[in-house]
């Protein structure tokens, strides 16, 4: 547990700092770093920290989790609903972030101040620069074989 929580701060500050870390969940898109990093300084002034539990991925660590889920859940269709493959993944591109429950939900009430928007009705965690900074996030797509 303490080498998990270690892992998340490292990665925490990588994005904080725009350094890179010690892999490629740290390397955002720029835009998107830009949004996350006013939305933690907002978040911060209101007591909250936004952790980021994944953010780019390899195209093989994508694959990875993508057939992880088709053996868990049976199909590449109904894995697809949790998990895209790196085609199609926002991960890969590194324009998508995961984020922990204190900071997800900061996000859902304030994110659209930074652009930041929650993607799909099925992942609380996931969240995209969909939108341009205090216009309205558009509405939630089912999961994320539904795009």
């Amino acid at each position: 547990m303490a080498l998990v929580v270690l892992a998340l701060v490292l990665g925490s500050v990588a994005l904080r700092t725009g350094q890179p870390g010690t892999g490629s969940r740290t390397a955002l898109a720029p835009s998107l770093a830009h949004a996350l990093e006013q939305a933690r300084a907002d978040a911060a002034q209101a007591g909250v920290e936004i952790l980021i539990t994944s953010g780019r991925r390899s195209a093989e660590e994508q694959q990875r989790l993508f057939d992880e889920a088709v053996e868990r859940y049976g199909s590449a269709e109904e894995a697809a609903q949790w998990v895209l493959p790196p085609e199609e993944s926002a991960h890969v591109s590194g324009e998508a972030i995961d984020v922990a429950a204190e900071g997800a939900d900061w996000l859902v009430a304030e994110g659209w101040r930074h652009g930041l928007c929650r993607r799909y009705a099925n992942e609380w965690w996931h969240f995209e620069l969909l939108t341009e900074p205090g216009a309205v996030c558009p509405e939630l797509v089912p999961h994320a074989g539904a795009d």
